[in-house]
């Protein structure tokens, strides 16, 4: 499978840079612009899917962008994500859709609500959740 469409990633210092975002397989790539696809450009961050959760946000305002940003967040087990902006929230869907595809709809976010932090250890966070 293959989907691909401009996103924006957030850097350090919150603001936004355009990116081209390439789902292939269980892999995503996010190049600087398309044409470095084609030109054989190295990726600017690659993504193994195996293992990970999506997980829906709201819309959310952006100052620099000067309009609603619509997020995805990817999580990576144990303690790490990743948030792929889009500037309107029908390719947003689309993300979420291809995503939860690729993954196989394991998605714990669709099961349970999380509430608090009940601790963290070594190995992982542990979280009160309710099965929805």
């Amino acid at each position: 499978m293959i989907f691909e469409s401009p996103c924006l990633l957030k850097t350090k210092t919150d603001r936004y840079k355009m990116h081209w975002c390439l789902l292939t397989g269980n892999e995503l790539y996010c190049y600087r612009q398309r044409e470095d696809i084609e030109k054989g450009e190295q990726h600017r961050v690659m993504h193994s899917l195996i293992g990970t959760f999506i997980k829906e946000m709201p819309p959310e305002i952006s100052q620099s962008e000067g309009c609603n940003l619509f997020p995805v967040k990817i999580v990576l087990p144990p303690n790490k994500s990743r948030l792929l902006y889009f500037k309107n929230e029908s390719i947003q869907l689309e993300w979420i859709k291809h995503l939860k595809n690729t993954i196989g709809h394991t998605n714990m976010f669709d099961f349970y609500d999380f509430k608090d932090d009940l601790g963290k250890g070594q190995f992982g966070l542990v979280k009160l959740a309710q099965h929805k």
